[in-house]
């Protein structure tokens, strides 16, 4: 699905006029919202919008919607900091270096914007870290440089506290996950050398740190990882779409020492507190609804264990532990399907109306608890 989204980007910058003229309000006319203790925010995008669906998962129903982008506004990514505020890294479809390098603070209960932090160019993905900071890429990158920067948000003070001139890989593959000892990692798909590494990131300094080498052949068989989460203290999963599986490393070696070949392409991956693991894969030309299904699989023994019907194109995810309850969104439509990880069912499927075209799909789901 990441890779997807890239060609996605592309396609936004080619159909997108440079002669655009930019709002500077920050008032979208969004109605207030009631926003509950447990609330999921999933990130809608239609033809030339985006909008932040807002739900209560107590009762896994839509409490409204807010209009978070206008024309010629695009985002790929969003964070929740401890102040229940939305960040969003903000850019826009042409390349005007002098717009577009900033994180928007966007109000969901309010529905407006209440400050903006200002960064390097092209802020395209945003991860949370301790102490209320949140780990920012960019997308800029000049022609042969072998670095870039990335930035080290103080979302309590609103300002950039750190740059980190390091080449982490493309815009769609860097991301920062835990292992199970609570450390941070960066996942690196590097395309100037072909290398996929993880790079130890040590929040107490905010500087990287060792890096493991992952292996990108097995048996014959040539990987390109995508993501990665660890699935264990010794165990690592990554997505490989081409190849339509989960390759299995070794840690700290790097290591593959296994492939779970699925049907079609991995989109997204899930670690649940009981030993399994949901892997959403959805089909970008799919228009019967026969995609709409996603994998369970036993980190023990790194099989397949169960199929789960879904709604259909199911792609980003994510666990609520508070709740115990997995969120699926689609591709397809304004849907979002609620499952039970307990009994690996599905619990609901949330419907919610078209917004601002047929073209609907969830980019990506957060929680606040």
């Amino acid at each position: 699905m990441k890779k997807n989204l890239l060609i996605l980007l592309f396609i936004f910058f080619i159909i997108s006029s440079c002669n655009c003229n930019l709002f500077e309000d920050d008032d979208f006319n969004n109605t207030p919202l009631d926003i509950s203790d447990y609330a999921l925010y999933g990130m809608l995008q239609t033809e030339g919008e985006f909008y932040m669906t807002v739900i209560d998962m107590e009762r896994d129903s839509i409490i409204g919607y807010q209009q978070i982008t206008r024309e010629y506004e695009f985002v790929l990514s969003f964070c929740l900091g401890t102040d229940n505020m939305i960040y969003i890294p903000m850019y826009y479809a042409h390349f005007d270096w002098d717009v577009g390098n900033e994180i928007r603070i966007f109000d969901p209960k309010e529905g407006r914007i209440t400050g903006a932090i200002k960064t390097e160019y092209f802020p395209v993905s945003i991860s949370l870290l301790p102490d209320n900071k949140a780990f920012l890429f960019h997308y800029f990158v000049k022609t042969g440089d072998t670095a870039m920067t990335n930035s080290i948000i103080d979302l309590g003070g609103k300002v950039v506290i750190k740059k980190i001139i390091s080449y982490l890989g493309n815009v769609i593959d860097r991301e920062i996950f835990q292992d199970f000892n609570d450390d941070f990692w960066v996942f690196s798909n590097s395309p100037v050398s072909d290398d996929t590494y993880i790079i130890k990131y040590l929040t107490s300094t905010d500087t990287l740190g060792e890096r493991v080498l992952l292996d990108n052949d097995f048996n014959g068989r040539q990987f390109d990882p995508s993501s990665a989460i660890f699935v264990s203290e010794t165990k690592l999963y990554t997505q490989d779409y081409p190849q339509k599986g989960i390759v299995v490393y070794d840690f700290p070696s790097g290591k593959i020492t296994d492939f779970i070949e699925l049907s079609s392409g991995p989109d997204d991956i899930v670690l649940l507190p009981n030993n399994k693991v949901y892997v959403s894969h959805a089909d970008y030309s799919c228009t019967e609804g026969t995609d709409n299904y996603i994998k369970v699989i036993d980190t023990n023994t790194d099989a397949v264990i169960k199929t789960i019907e879904v709604c259909k194109g199911p792609a980003y995810m994510i666990y609520s532990k508070a709740m115990n309850k997995v969120y699926v969104g689609s591709i397809h439509e304004n849907a979002i399907a609620v499952i039970d990880p307990n009994t690996d069912t599905l619990i609901k499927i949330i419907t919610g109306e078209a917004k601002g075209s047929v073209e609907n799909k969830y980019c990506r789901l957060l929680t606040n608890k």
